[in-house]
């Protein structure tokens, strides 16, 4: 694991982790405790495993109370979601109004969430990896901007099948071992940069703007001026012979 310069809590944050959704993030935890003052993780399919080294240096913190696992007892597809909708709503009563909420998941869903903290005057934002919990930013959403810029906005032929653009993505991250192919997607599509259909046929909408042939102005045909109609000479009344 790789440490990371800690800018410290506020007064009061917390983050709820679906570790159903997001189970590599658990390697990230130590990385975390220094950034929230409360941690709850909700599983409801799979039991996380924890190594030795990760239950050591998460020991401290589940004894005094800031992080806490919680296992839902009826597993289902969205058993952990509705386990942190419940503790968002029992943390929002029990912590201060400065208390700031972070999800961090990639399910969409779970934005209701964040809708009704933010109605009861909560600051609350989603978060899809550990990096944008902890700084605001999305590292897969800065890969897609720059995948985007440097790669497809200045390719000729671009790849017309999500296999082939996928394949693409990873060669472009190869020496970035982090980046996922299929959030870099994910985020282009959220971008509207890219498209993709049930038959994994690929477009790109805003570079087609800019590669369409412009039809060719039609101006209104210039006027022609009617032909100078020549005028007859006027017949002299001066006699011709005297």
């Amino acid at each position: 694991m790789t440490g990371r310069a800690s800018p410290g809590p506020p007064s009061s944050r917390v983050l709820l982790i679906d570790l159903d959704n997001c189970p590599k993030e658990l390697a990230e935890l130590p990385n975390e405790l220094a950034n929230f003052t409360r941690i709850v993780a909700c599983y409801g399919v799979n039991e996380p495993r924890l190594s030795i080294s990760l239950v050591r240096a998460l020991a401290a913190a589940i004894h005094e109370g800031r992080l806490e696992f919680v296992g839902m007892e009826l597993r289902g597809k969205n058993a952990a979601d509705f386990g942190l909708a419940f503790w968002a709503g029992r943390l929002l009563e029990r912590l201060p109004a400065e208390t700031e909420f972070v999800i961090l998941s990639r399910d969409n869903g779970l934005e209701h969430v964040i809708n009704l903290l933010r109605r009861e005057n909560r600051a609350a934002r989603r978060a899809g990896s550990a990096v944008e919990a902890t700084t605001g930013s999305d590292p897969d959403e800065g890969a897609a901007e720059e995948f985007y810029t440097e790669r497809l906005r200045t390719q000729l032929h671009r790849p017309k099948r999500r296999k082939t653009l996928l394949k693409g993505i990873r060669t472009f991250f190869q020496n970035r071992e982090a980046i996922d192919a299929d959030r870099v997607l994910a985020a282009l599509m959220r971008r509207g940069w890219v498209t993709c259909d049930g038959e994994g046929i690929v477009s790109y909408p805003e570079i087609a703007q800019w590669t369409e042939p412009k039809p060719p102005s039609q101006d209104p045909p210039a006027a022609t001026s009617a032909p100078a109609v020549r005028k007859a000479a006027k017949r002299s009344s001066l006699p011709l012979f005297d």
